[in-house]
């Protein structure tokens, strides 16, 4: 399914600008206070928990780096840890139901990363946590369960191979480069990039996963993936282990798996009304992902880049994975970047780089994000578990229940 739009781009309006205020407030901030060059080194990051080993990590003054984040805080710029799942046992799966479905009525649910409602085309877009060691029961269960939806038309399933997150460049472009989108520019930075990307093969399906150590791990990445800037001391305040057990599992576990590579703004100051967040899927061949990685890693809307292959739940093998590879780009759009984006697309198309294009427009408002399944773990077998229940109650009378009332 390929988009067709007009050509003409529409100018950006009064409209859109006021709608934009506290995006540019934001950025004003950011450069008042020189918080550019901070944001831009944080993505190197591979521990938090721990302020002055963090600033150690950034080449920069522990008091410097405290007046910053407090300085993020009071202006509600929220940041997170960029995880790398298969050091943790997950790897994600992508489904798309072409029917609207409550979240309540989910399938699988315990193992949702992301829910959202899309339009044009309609349906529900879902992103699960998937444990790699039990991929086939996972897709055997989730079959079942699709199938008691009875719902008519084919589910697009595609498990991700690898994700590349990427910084928001808000705090390095001007205004204007935000609200526009520059067709011949794009085709430029393609020809760059195809002189000595074309051809270029690098293993995608080659992964080492490995289940986690223990809950308290994941615990401690939940929080950070909420919070990047959480601290041994504040998880003590909420969980019964003390600061140094805390920064022991950080130092022993998490670390030296390079669990954690990078710690990222959230893009969430740019305004929901007025923008687009949108998935698009391109069919590619082997030869020609590696010069589209690389384009759309340098756009300045993009959030994530992702290496998938489609998964069929028809065949004997429920993880048959198909030759065919898809680039998965998560963007988060000015309304009137939009018309030209598709019309690059389908020049893309119409050029041999890609074959099959769909674009899916989500609603912003609907989108729900949920945070590592730590309760899915379970602790005596030390492996992921699909009996969550019982796992949770484990957990819960382990741990959960000695959780203090932080109010």
């Amino acid at each position: 399914m390929v988009i067709l739009v007009e050509n003409e781009i529409p100018k950006l309006s009064k409209d859109l600008v006021d709608a934009h205020k506290h995006l540019f407030k934001n950025l004003k901030i950011i450069s008042k206070y020189r918080m550019a060059s901070i944001i831009d080194k944080l993505t190197t990051i591979d521990i938090a928990g721990n302020y002055s080993v963090m600033a150690k990590r950034l080449g920069i003054g522990d008091r410097e780096f405290r007046k910053f984040i407090g300085r993020a805080r009071k202006n509600d710029l929220g940041f997170t840890i960029n995880i790398d799942y298969p050091s943790i046992g997950l790897t994600q799966l992508r489904i798309f139901i072409p029917r609207i479905i409550n979240l309540n009525n989910i399938p699988m649910k315990p193992w949702l990363k992301l829910y959202s409602i899309t339009y044009n085309p309609i349906g529900v877009s879902l992103v699960y946590y998937m444990p790699y060691t039990l991929r086939k029961d996972f897709l055997r269960r989730l079959d079942n369960e699709l199938k008691s939806l009875e719902i008519d038309g084919e589910f697009e399933l595609k498990v991700i191979h690898k994700s590349f997150k990427i910084q928001p460049r808000l705090v390095s472009l001007k205004i204007s480069e935000l609200f526009r989108f520059n067709i011949s520019q794009w085709l430029k930075e393609l020809s760059k990039i195809e002189t000595y990307t074309l051809g270029m093969h690098t293993p995608i399906y080659t992964q080492d996963f490995h289940d986690p150590y223990d809950a308290i791990d994941l615990l401690i990445l939940r929080e950070l993936e909420h919070d990047a800037f959480t601290t041994v001391f504040d998880l003590a305040e909420k969980y019964p282990f003390s600061p140094k057990v805390f920064m022991k599992h950080i130092k022993i576990h998490i670390k030296p798996r390079k669990t954690i590579n990078g710690i990222y703004l959230k893009p969430k100051f740019i305004s929901r009304q007025s923008n687009h967040f949108i998935n698009i899927d391109l069919r590619i061949t082997q030869r020609q992902y590696a010069v589209l990685l690389s384009l759309f890693k340098k756009m300045p809307w993009t959030t994530y880049v992702s290496l998938c292959s489609d998964i069929s739940l028809s065949t004997e093998n429920l993880y048959d994975i198909s030759e065919a590879i898809s680039i998965l780009v998560t963007m988060i759009l000015p309304v009137n970047v939009l018309n030209g984006l598709l019309v690059f697309l389908e020049h893309l198309r119409e050029s041999g780089f890609v074959y099959k294009v769909k674009v899916y427009n989500h609603d912003p408002l609907s989108i729900k994000r949920f945070g590592i399944p730590y309760s899915n773990f379970d602790q005596e077998m030390r492996s992921w578990t699909l009996d969550v229940e019982r796992s949770y109650r484990l957990l819960k009378n382990r741990i959960l229940r000695y959780i203090k009332n932080t109010g």
